[in-house]
């Protein structure tokens, strides 16, 4: 059996062209019924009004015809009918046949049984005719009276057939006409309930339909109000209804989409505008109607401008008229003054870029952008401090900042174009200045008295020169000047830096302090000493060392020859490098006796150097070469390394003394390199021991006591070497609790003629002694030294008295014999 849901269409208009066509079928069946009802009621009662209405003429032109039949019967007795009798019985025959001409044709009309009695009525007939020809009036009506009974009785049954046939036909009619009515009524009510069937369906789709479309849009107001959350319903009909839901959700799936963007436009507009008003640099859009398209805070802030005139839309000319009358310009001269005014270049095509100065002296810098619907997009950007930022970074890039001379780049480029400048017959000189004594200021009074000293050494070599003269300082205490000139000779170069020494070795007040410094200087002759300026520089140093080299103070001209020893330090440079690293260098030890007892109670490490082509070569000439080249860390941890490990095979508790150059303080590598030297070597740290200079305790004061108190946590010693020679306060003795302080052998070496040196070496002593130092006397030459010392108080000595350095290999035999002191003095 088909299920219902083939025959029933899936579609809207479907179900509702069957429900049409349903309620056209049931309500054509009904009006067919009714009228073809209606058709046959009408048919039979035509019929039936026919039948009886001929059966009623029949009877009455029967009834005519009898009565007409007996009364020309009934006058045939009579007299006066006798003369007309021959016309009368013709006139009754006539009648007869009329009368059985319609009982014959209109048989169904007639009452039961009148045929019979007609035929009685006609027998009689014949009897009264016979009975009158015969002139027997007793006959004739005895005969007339039977006819006359006959003609009555036929008549009354002919009448009340007819009443009856009327009556039928009322009765069938009015049957007729009830039943009509109750089809009627009958129909109207199955129409009434079709309508109320199909009514029910109609409302039952129509309330299905509604409801699903008004869910629908209820679904749609709740998207149309941002409500991407509602869920769409009849997403699964197969009708227009699902349709619909489905084209919505394709909606709903574009607005999610939609608000998606829109939040995400929304986001970056909200971004957009954060990084438009955070900018600083002002930025203005305008369109092809020279209108404002949007500006940010930077461009309103930059010209000041209300408000009103920064709302989009504001016509250019707008802003150019306040803004003009603002700053008291003419609109039509402003041009210069701020980039709008620039009215020829708006609207060119391309890009341009414009540094604008505004009445009140900003700088703006203006970017323009031509764009292609002919409007422009330009940026502002207040550079005032951008430019005197950059003014500064210039001086300064060309200037000193503590002397305010002429810093090493901005003097090459001063000689580089008076190189380029020059002319065949051109020369000038370079003189390449170096302080002396400059350390000892900066290592005695600190570095801010260095500054100081600084500052008055370039007002002096300003007052020694002319305005056209350049003078610079290269860095630290070295200095340039470059005397400028046609026709500068070196006799005039020479009278320049002599004045300039003469000047320099003037005293100097510092900070409270009279100083005393030197000056030594180098000259190098443009172009005699070299065509480029690396080369005048490179001479002019190498006379320079030269100069320092003779002595100090006398200013020296390149020569030739200096640069072969230039060449000869540089290539002893090359060779250091090579010593470090094919193991040239070596340590001697020299023994510090104790005074009291004359054991040896430690060693200082001596470094030596032996040269596969020289032989020895003194630590006077390789040690200042490492400092200044900074290969002096590497001989540092070469020392360390070696000096511990010679220690650890040497009997008893025997210290090794070791000097740190304060090159070695520079990072807290010093520090790794002992750990990493006792964790090799299993020397004790107590038996390792430091000496260093009062020098280095000026140097970056606060990183150097932290190295030396990391290493007397390990548990190595530290003494203070050369006391007296240099310029440290005694209060450093207090900040650092130093083991041993070491008096200078210069004291010691004149102790026998000078008084003043035994009162500083018994000072010393004693100032030791009261700290819980011990004091340590270097430079014990001679017998008279040694009884000195013993006198002043000194705990241990050291000298040639007792040994000169010797190698380890040496010492370890010597100290193997048992031998004494003076022994190993002699054996040295």
């Amino acid at each position: 059996m088909m299920r219902l849901s083939r025959v029933v269409p899936r579609s809207i208009a479907g179900k509702l062209y069957l429900l049409a066509a349903l309620a056209v079928l049931v309500v054509s069946a009904f009006s067919a019924a009714t009228v073809n009802y209606a058709r046959n009621a009408e048919r039979v009662v035509q019929r039936l009004e026919s039948t009886a209405i001929r059966a009623a003429e029949i009877n009455s032109e029967l009834a005519m015809l009898l009565e007409r039949h007996h009364r020309l019967i009934s006058a045939a007795n009579k007299t006066e009918i006798r003369q007309r009798y021959r016309s009368n019985i013709w006139d009754a025959g006539n009648v007869l046949a009329n009368i059985a001409d319609l009982t014959m044709f209109e048989e169904a009309a007639l009452p039961p049984g009148f045929a019979g009695q007609f035929a009685q009525l006609k027998a009689q007939t014949d009897h009264v005719l016979r009975d009158v020809a015969s002139g027997d009036r007793m006959r004739t009506s005895r005969a007339l009276a039977d006819y006359t009974q006959t003609a009555n009785r036929l008549r009354d049954q002919m009448d009340a057939h007819r009443w009856k046939n009327l009556s039928t036909l009322r009765e069938t009619i009015a049957d007729l006409r009830n039943r009509a009515k109750t089809l009627i009524g009958s129909i109207l009510v199955a129409a009434l309930a079709a309508a109320c069937v199909t009514g029910l369906v109609s409302y039952y789709l129509v309330e299905d339909i509604v409801a699903r479309v008004k869910s629908i849009s209820r679904a749609m107001r709740l998207l149309a109000g941002s409500n991407t959350d509602v869920r769409i319903p009849s997403l699964s009909d197969s009708d227009e209804i699902g349709e619909m839901a489905r084209s919505v959700q394709i909606f709903k799936s574009n607005a999610v989409n939609l608000m998606g963007s829109k939040r995400q436009i929304e986001k970056l507009n909200g971004w957009l505008d954060i990084a438009l008003n955070n900018m600083t640099r002002g930025l203005s859009m305008f369109d092809a109607g020279r209108r404002l398209v949007v500006c940010n805070s930077a461009y309103r802030e930059i010209y000041a401008l209300p408000p009103w005139l920064t709302e989009p839309g504001t016509p250019l000319a707008e802003i150019l008229d306040f803004w003009c009358r603002r700053e008291g310009l003419d609109l039509g001269l402003a041009g210069g003054g701020w980039h709008p005014c620039n009215r020829d270049d708006i609207g060119k095509d391309g890009h341009y870029s414009r540094l604008h100065t505004l009445p009140d002296g900003r700088m703006i810098s203006v970017d323009y952008q031509q764009l292609r619907d002919g409007g422009w997009v330009d940026l502002h950007e207040d550079v005032t401090e951008e430019r005197l930022a950059e003014a500064r970074i210039e001086q300064l890039a060309t200037t000193d900042a503590m002397t305010g001379l002429a810093n090493r780049h901005r003097f090459m480029e001063r000689l580089s174009a008076a190189l380029s400048h020059s002319r065949d017959g051109d020369t000038f000189a370079v003189l390449w200045l170096d302080l002396d004594r400059f350390k000892d200021v900066n290592d005695g009074y600190g570095h801010p008295a260095g500054d100081v000293l600084l500052k008055l050494v370039a007002e002096r070599l300003l007052s020694c020169v002319r305005e056209v003269d350049q003078v610079a300082r290269l860095g630290g205490d070295e200095f340039a000047i470059l005397v400028s000139g046609k026709t500068v000779c070196e006799a005039a170069a020479l009278t320049v830096a002599q004045r300039i020494t003469a000047l320099i070795e003037e005293p100097f007040a510092v900070i409270g302090h009279t100083v005393h410094i030197g000056v030594s200087i180098g000259i190098a002759m443009v172009p005699r000493h070299g065509a480029t300026a690396d080369d005048i520089i490179r001479n002019a140093d190498i006379a320079l060392y030269q100069a320092k080299s003779e002595g100090r103070g006398i200013p020296i001209v390149f020569q030739s020859e200096f640069e072969q020893k230039a060449n000869a330090r540089r290539r002893l440079e090359v060779d250091l490098k090579t010593a470090i690293n094919e193991g040239q260098l070596e340590l001697y030890y020299q023994p510090i006796i104790s005074l009291a007892s004359r054991d040896i109670v430690a060693c200082e490490a001596l470094m030596r150097w032996r040269h596969p082509d020289r032989g020895f070569i003194s630590p006077a000439e390789f040690i200042p070469l490492a400092e200044e080249t900074g290969l002096i860390r590497a001989l540092g941890k070469f020392a360390i390394r070696h000096a511990c490990r010679d220690a650890s095979a040497w009997p008893g508790s025997l210290k090794v003394a070791i000097n740190l150059s304060a090159a070695q303080f520079t990072s807290f590598d010093l520090v790794t390199d002992v750990l990493a030297a006792l964790a090799e070597t299993g020397l004790a740290p107590n038996r390792l021991e430091f000496e260093v200079t009062e020098s280095l305790l000026l140097r970056d004061e606060s990183k150097t006591h932290e190295i030396l108190h990391k290493l007397r946590d390990m548990g190595v010693s530290i003494a203070l070497d050369d006391f007296g020679t240099g310029y440290a306060s005694l209060s450093y003795l207090t900040r650092f609790p130093f083991d041993k302080i070491k008096i200078d052998q210069t004291f010691v070496r004149d102790l026998p003629d000078r008084p003043d040196c035994v009162a500083i070496v018994r000072a010393v002593a004693a100032l030791a002694a009261n700290l819980g130092m011990t004091t340590v006397a270097e430079g014990i030459e001679t017998e008279r030294h040694l009884q000195l010392v013993e006198e002043a108080g000194c705990d241990l000595g050291q000298g040639y008295l007792f040994c000169r350095p010797v190698p380890n290999a040496d010492f370890l035999a010597f100290i193997g014999r048992s031998a004494p002191v003076t022994s190993l003095a002699q054996a040295s």
